[in-house]
């Protein structure tokens, strides 16, 4: 049994006819409703969502990053749909027609796709049963792009906006068998290259190829910022290499702040414990002291706990005196 293939090209005409591609929240819960009531959620990605006037139909991209199937994914795929049209049936009261809604199972693996495809193969009884039952039964097929499949060659060139060929090949190349810092640079260099010169050419595009530099960044240990700018300046462009070197400065810069939060977290545990050792429990007022203090007062702190024979004299502020000497 083959998977149903994903009609990318006939998706890529559907937009040059006219069709507008907007995102939308994630999907956030069991009964998300429309993109202002639902929180997005880290495990899914955002929903396209295809307007053609006067019909509109939902794409929801579901990006399944299990390295083994999910093997109740057509469950939840049907529960995405039933979601879609509880939402829009509470904004568009009767008679309105329902929207077409077609969750899309993005699979993010080295290895191709091996689980159950429809609401079928999933059901506890005998196929004989099944076929009976067929007519009253929800009839659901997962629509796949099984990145498994194909190559990273391959996945960077569908039939697909820029964004997704960019995203598509990125995840495909970071699941790699033995993966490395240079085979990620050769993907840059030439099976990503003209999607990123496109991707960046769009309006919005910095800031979406800045999301996928991100993630190769994060994702792949020992992958050089400068290298891969170098790479995309002569692949892409100069203003997709200052994509590259923006967003890994905000990466540095906010691993800075979080080691440095993380020591804090640290050395005010250890203050903590060792005021209750000299001073026995803390009372709320010094307890919220520690919780806020900076490193700085923390060392200050622990240096007078070390001679005070009162809690009240380790937070009193020096003097003139002292601190002059």
């Amino acid at each position: 049994m083959h998977p149903p293939r994903l009609e990318l090209d006939r998706l890529a005409r559907a937009r040059e006819r006219g069709v507008r591609w907007t995102r939308e929240g994630g999907l956030g819960g069991p009964t998300a409703g429309s993109s202002a009531e639902r929180a997005p959620s880290p495990e899914q990605a955002p929903i396209e969502r295809a307007e053609p006037t006067p019909r509109r139909a939902l794409l929801c991209l579901i990006v399944e990053h299990e390295r083994d199937a999910d093997v109740d994914m057509p469950r939840q795929g049907c529960s995405y749909v039933l979601d879609e049209l509880l939402a829009w049936r509470r904004e568009h009261p009767l008679p309105a027609l329902l929207p077409v809604v077609l969750p899309v199972v993005v699979h993010q693996s080295a290895r191709p796709w091996r689980g159950p495809l429809a609401l079928r193969d999933q059901l506890d009884a005998d196929p004989a049963t099944l076929d009976l039952l067929a007519p009253h039964l929800v009839g659901f097929r997962l629509t796949l792009l099984d990145l498994g499949a194909r190559s990273p060659a391959v996945v960077a060139a569908l039939p697909a906006p820029p964004m997704l060929r960019v995203a598509f090949g990125v995840m495909r190349t970071v699941v790699l068998p033995g993966l490395t810092p240079e085979r990620v640079l050769e993907a840059f260099r030439v099976e990503l290259a003209a999607g990123v010169r496109a991707l960046v050419a769009e309006p919005g595009g910095r800031g979406r190829f800045a999301v996928v530099v991100r993630d190769a960044l994060f994702r792949v240990q020992g992958l050089d910022r400068f290298a891969l700018r170098e790479v995309v300046a002569v692949s892409a462009g100069q203003p997709a290499a200052e994509v590259v070197m923006s967003t890994a400065e905000q990466l540095i810069s906010e691993g800075i702040e979080k080691g440095i939060e993380r020591g804090c977290g640290v050395a005010r545990s250890l203050s903590r414990r060792q005021l209750e050792r000299a001073f026995g429990p803390l009372s709320p007022a010094h307890a919220e002291r520690v919780a806020v203090g900076t490193l700085e007062e923390l060392d200050a702190w622990g240096a007078r706990a070390e001679v005070a024979t009162r809690i009240e004299d380790v937070f009193l502020a020096p003097g003139p005196d002292a601190a002059g000497s």
